[in-house]
């Protein structure tokens, strides 16, 4: 049951009766999780003259007041049925309890005694995983027992239409069954904005492009789960639970990511003023292309190298697209336009793995072609292949920095750092030489 379960509350948080496929007046459980950036979980209790439900429905509901006024109000335009089973409390009384896992769920929160009114709403994005940006927040203990949260380090990023989001750490605490206090942290990103401007960022696309840039910058994904927005008279709280939560891995540190942390702000800003500038096609490309370099760890190897050159292939139509006249003088294979991306970009791909072209031996499109074609490799053998595969990976981030008008030298695929601290790269060199 949904009580044992570690992420959500012991307890339901609202106890309502719904409208779901078609029926009304359905007795309905809703059990909130712990963090914000957890899963809702929702049990319905039909009675016996309701059908059995469908796979996929929708579901409306709101708890009143003791004046009969409406109190809550809970919605969700997808739920996913899980299971339905029997709960017997004695020989003739059962229930039926049918499980269900929605995609969203909005619950509004109405305030009667709301001071004056004020036009703009507050409130700010859930984002995971709160290891992204650590140590925003800390607990300073003082001298006189008393335990205050202080921001000790700024971190703000602008979404469309011209909207600062500042980076935050939220402390929940929670009591346990000995009597102790358990504390989490989330991380949110928040706003102040107009109403007008609110209904244009909750649809996700902007916060969805910061977040993947600062996954880029990361090397590993970041998404926003959700937001909490205050207007006049209302509490608003969306959970979005139809994304993959990533999992931070312990040991990403430093050397993993592809920009330091210090300079996160001033990308972010440069790489929002490029974006903004393309059309959806172009951003679209940018998209596959960046989430390649986030997947491809996932997969084995042979999909890995799929899903990285696929980004390459993407990139080079961005180009095709957004610098069509510059497009127009190159040929038409990934070779010639890749490396006519890197020139007009002045950025060198000569030091790395040849992209080469179909016909050309132990470069990154003949690998690409032996796979597809489920080919033997000949010479190349497996380390050879995951060393051409990571060639791929400094290709496509070398030509997304580009893109974004960041400066590869103050990156981790500059040839600087690559010679210092990435055997893939000095091994390459060196087999170069002596087969030169």
């Amino acid at each position: 049951m949904a009580n044992k379960k570690a992420n959500l509350r012991s307890e339901p948080s609202y106890k309502l009766h719904v409208e779901a496929n078609g029926f009304s007046d359905i007795l309905c459980e809703v059990y909130l999780p712990r963090k914000r950036s957890g899963e809702v979980e929702i049990y319905l209790y039909p009675n016996k003259d309701i059908p059995q439900f469908p796979w996929k429905f929708s579901l409306k509901g709101e708890t009143k007041d003791f004046q009969g006024q409406a109190d809550a109000i809970i919605e969700s335009e997808t739920v996913y049925l899980k299971n339905e089973s029997t709960r017997y409390w004695g020989i003739e009384i059962k229930d039926r309890v049918v499980a269900c896992r929605p995609d969203d769920v909005k619950i509004t929160r109405n305030i009667n005694d709301s001071p004056k009114s004020n036009s703009m709403v507050n409130g700010f994005f859930i984002i995971t995983p709160p290891e992204v940006l650590q140590d925003i927040r800390q607990l300073i203990p003082y001298p006189s027992g008393q335990v205050q949260s202080e921001i000790i380090q700024e971190f703000n990023a602008i979404i469309e239409p011209a909207v600062k989001l500042d980076f935050d750490q939220q402390f929940l605490y929670e009591r346990d069954k000995s009597g102790g206090v358990n504390s989490v942290t989330e991380l949110i990103a928040k706003f102040s904005v107009t109403q007008e401007t609110f209904n244009k960022i909750i649809d996700f696309n902007e916060i969805d492009d910061l977040m993947l840039l600062l996954s880029f910058a990361y090397r590993q994904r970041c998404v926003s789960l959700g937001w909490v927005a205050s207007h006049t008279n209302k509490i608003e709280t969306f959970y979005r639970q139809n994304m993959a939560k990533p999992c931070v891995s312990a040991d990403h540190g430093f050397y993993d990511m592809l920009i330091e942390r210090h300079l996160w702000m001033e990308f972010l800003d440069i790489a929002h003023k490029k974006i903004t500038l393309m059309d959806l096609t172009c951003k679209e490309n940018l998209r596959v292309a960046i989430n390649g370099l986030l997947n491809y760890k996932e997969l084995h190897f042979e999909a890995s190298y799929q899903v990285l050159y696929s980004g390459l292939e993407a990139l080079c139509n961005l180009f095709k697209l957004h610098y069509r006249e510059i497009a127009k003088k190159t040929n038409k294979d990934i070779q010639a336009r890749a490396y006519a991306m890197a020139k007009y970009h002045k950025i060198n791909l000569d030091d790395l793995w040849p992209i080469g072209k179909n016909d050309q031996k132990e470069t990154l499109t003949y690998i690409r072609n032996q796979i597809s074609h489920c080919f033997d490799r000949e010479e190349l053998h497996k380390n050879d292949l995951i060393m051409a595969r990571e060639h791929l990976v400094w290709i496509i981030e070398r030509l997304v920095l580009s893109l974004l008008k960041w400066p590869v030298e103050k990156s981790k695929v500059s040839t600087d750092f690559l010679s210092s601290h990435m055997a893939c790269y000095v091994d390459w060199h060196k087999n170069k030489k002596q087969q030169a």
